[in-house]
């Protein structure tokens, strides 16, 4: 039988910690948004194709730029937080900072994604 060992990249993942937000109301988001100046937000809804495909690199995103927060607000749950994002289709990534809505990225692109959590990390 031959014997089969976890890559350096798999071992390297192990006890990493993805810390990504759900946020279950208007009233967690705002207490997310007051205790974080740099967050990340994903609208994404259930039935959204593009926003499950994109889900995996956002966790990996959230590893990544650990002094930012990660949130995901289901548009059809949580719909006053889209609304005041004005949000109007999905997938939709916004900045949040320091209480303020910001910078945006609609649809499933992550390389744009990264690039707008590369800037929030910045400021």
């Amino acid at each position: 039988m031959m014997r089969r060992f976890a890559s350096p990249r798999a071992l390297a993942a192990v006890g990493r910690r993805t810390v990504v937000h759900n946020v279950e109301d208007e009233e967690h988001f705002e207490k997310l948004r007051k205790e974080h100046a740099k967050v990340v937000v994903d609208f994404y809804a259930n039935w959204c194709g593009p926003c499950k495909m994109v889900a995996g690199d956002y966790e990996k995103l959230s590893n990544e730029f650990t002094d930012i927060a990660f949130l995901k607000v289901n548009v059809d749950n949580v719909a006053e937080v889209a609304e005041e994002a004005n949000v109007s289709s999905i997938p939709h990534f916004q900045a949040v900072v320091n209480g303020k809505f910001g910078q945006k990225v609609i649809g499933a692109n992550m390389s744009a994604v990264r690039q707008l959590a590369e800037d929030v990390k910045s400021l």
